[in-house]
């Protein structure tokens, strides 16, 4: 359907503005995805739930696009499959310097985005009528996910943050701001007794796509924001309100603890805030502003032996469970291990059971590559190969377990390009084409982050001089 003239239009996918006009289809400049127009009354209940989730109320448009599923059921509705989705993840999509859109999300749910009954059926149904709108789905998700993954990775390793300071870094002509000047004060009075995340310093040495995860954790484990408030139109820029609005959410849940302290610059006064921060008491900035934030965040980041009694035996139980796991996971292993070692000793009769014998060690070998047992998996994957020697999926999965990882989708997130690995030139020669063009792909989008990474690395160094 063609998009009604004088009407803004948003990608219903990514939330991009932006579009390009390729023949008569308008295409998303972002993620590439076709905008459809639907007819009028599902298109104005569809605007109505994003227009709900854009503003963080996932439960309410969540429960807008079930019912459009009721209501329309029949039609081919995969945008609103994946904004259930995106509400499902609690997450919204932005855009980054260099244009591209990354997740952000305003909590991280347990449920794995590929288990997502949501998000199966946005591909499904995309899938019947416009199979590159199925493929911008599934790596949008997988983008999900590894954001996913890396804050857990952040989470295991890292200590929470008592401090997260909010503040506008640049104005319209590019100077530093004298919130810049105030975030850098603050930063060097207080870091030495508590651990505050400052942006120009906590992502110094982080690659521009890991930004939003260590973000993340940072909101969601600092017990106070410190909002710098000089302009509204800085308060409202972009990246200052998708922080401060995040951690105003957690900061609704009473057991959170968090709060936010607005500091006021020149003549910016309480009146100014936005309607969201008004219950909020701020500071104004002038020569008692250290002293007076000192004993209030003395009296907030006070450490109480209860919760620390508390959390000690929280930290007890989890390693119980850990030890627990591990012991199931061992026994688990070695069964499958038994399992093996029959089949091992065990003589080939016949080409049916020859080629029995090679998929029962290809499930062996994508049990192993899922609980990150890659000696047992290559192992697996000899057994196969020394069977059927021309078995794509065989040399997959030594490739998978020479990289250290456990999906073809994790290749495109290692450190360097596989292409010297020995099995690669064996996948490219044996497994199904879409295979080998994924890995292909893989190889040039490593190369290109690594390129991006090494321009940034420079830049960084150009900017310390």
């Amino acid at each position: 359907m063609s998009v009604t003239p004088g009407v803004q239009i948003k990608c219903k996918i990514c939330g991009e503005s932006e579009f390009e006009k390729v023949g008569n289809r308008e295409v998303c400049r972002c993620c590439k995805a076709v905008y459809v127009a639907y007819d009028p009354g599902l298109e104005a209940e569809l605007r109505m739930a994003e227009s709900f989730r854009e503003s963080a109320q996932f439960d309410v448009a969540a429960t807008l696009y079930n019912k459009l599923l009721r209501t329309y059921e029949g039609q081919e509705l995969s945008d609103v499959y994946w904004g259930l989705f995106l509400c499902e993840q609690r997450v919204m999509f932005e855009t980054d310097e260099h244009g591209e859109r990354f997740p952000s999300f305003y909590a991280i749910v347990p449920a794995a985005p590929k288990e997502s009954a949501a998000l199966q059926n946005a591909i499904r149904s995309a899938r019947l009528y416009d199979p590159e709108k199925a493929e911008v789905f599934s790596a949008l998700a997988e983008r999900v996910t590894s954001a996913k993954e890396l804050y857990r990775r952040i989470n295991a390793a890292s200590k929470p943050y008592d401090i997260f300071i909010c503040f506008k870094r640049s104005a319209t002509d590019g100077a530093a701001t004298k919130d810049t000047d105030l975030a850098i004060d603050l930063y060097n009075n207080f870091a030495q007794n508590y651990r505050i995340f400052f942006s120009e310093r906590s992502l110094r040495d982080v690659v521009v796509r890991d930004f939003e995860p260590n973000i993340y954790y940072a909101l969601y484990t600092a017990k106070v924001m410190l909002l710098l408030c000089s302009k509204r139109e800085y308060l409202e820029s972009r990246w200052v309100k998708n922080e401060w609005s995040r951690y105003h959410a957690f900061a609704q849940d009473p057991v959170a603890g968090k709060t936010i302290i607005p500091i006021f610059l020149e003549d910016f006064t309480p009146a100014q805030l936005p309607r969201e921060l008004s219950g909020y008491q701020g500071l104004c900035d002038g020569r008692h502003l250290f002293d007076e934030l000192g004993r209030t965040l003395q009296k907030i980041l006070k450490p109480v032996d209860m919760e620390a009694k508390l959390d000690q035996k929280l930290q007890e139980a989890m390693e119980q469970q850990r030890k627990l796991q591990e012991q199931q996971a061992a026994e688990e292993r070695r069964k499958m291990q038994e399992q093996l070692d029959q089949l091992a000793n065990r003589p080939v009769a016949t080409a049916a059971r020859g080629s029995a014998d090679v998929d029962v060690m290809l499930r062996r070998m994508r049990v192993f590559l899922e609980e990150k047992d890659f000696k047992n998996a290559q192992n697996c994957a000899d057994r196969a190969l020394e069977t059927d020697p021309g078995n794509g999926d065989a040399y997959l999965g030594k490739l998978l377990a020479n990289q250290k990882v456990s999906t073809l989708a994790d290749l495109r997130n290692c450190n360097t390009a596989f292409d010297t690995d020995p099995s690669y030139r064996y996948v490219l020669r044996f497994a199904d084409e879409k295979t080998a063009e994924t890995i292909k792909s893989y190889i040039l989008e490593i190369e290109e982050r690594k390129r991006k990474e090494a321009e940034e690395a420079a830049e960084r160094e150009r900017l310390r001089k």
